[in-house]
């Protein structure tokens, strides 16, 4: 691991490229509300962030990665949806919350629930 810290300002430095490129061109802004084409996630004062995807949001993801395959370039979608619209988050929001232990507790039982279905 000693190239490690090497790799990832490495990553850091690919990252701040893409957001100077992407703003140069007129198609970002910061935050979730933005209504710019291209929305870039936010990064913390202080923080360490590694970049193991560059993740931004767009409107029109599909026609994006088609324009991108179109020109050799790969992306992927790894949440397709909100970690907050799953079903199983769903589920476990109608359940009661009181303690720490029965959080977990319940929070499990909805898992099982969920993964129980299939």
């Amino acid at each position: 691991m000693p190239h490690l810290a090497k790799w990832n300002e490495a990553r850091r430095e690919r990252a701040r490229t893409y957001g100077r490129l992407l703003s140069s061109a007129g198609l970002t802004k910061i935050g979730a509300n933005s209504a710019a084409p291209v929305v870039l996630l936010k990064t913390l004062a202080g923080a360490h962030h590694i970049y193991h995807q560059y993740v931004i949001r767009v409107r029109d993801r599909d026609k994006l990665r088609a324009f991108l395959g179109e020109r050799g370039v790969g992306s992927e979608i790894y949440y397709p949806i909100s970690a907050a619209s799953a079903e199983v988050f769903r589920l476990s929001r109608l359940l009661s919350w009181r303690s720490a232990g029965s959080r977990t507790r319940r929070a499990r039982r909805a898992c099982f629930a969920y993964l129980s279905r299939t």
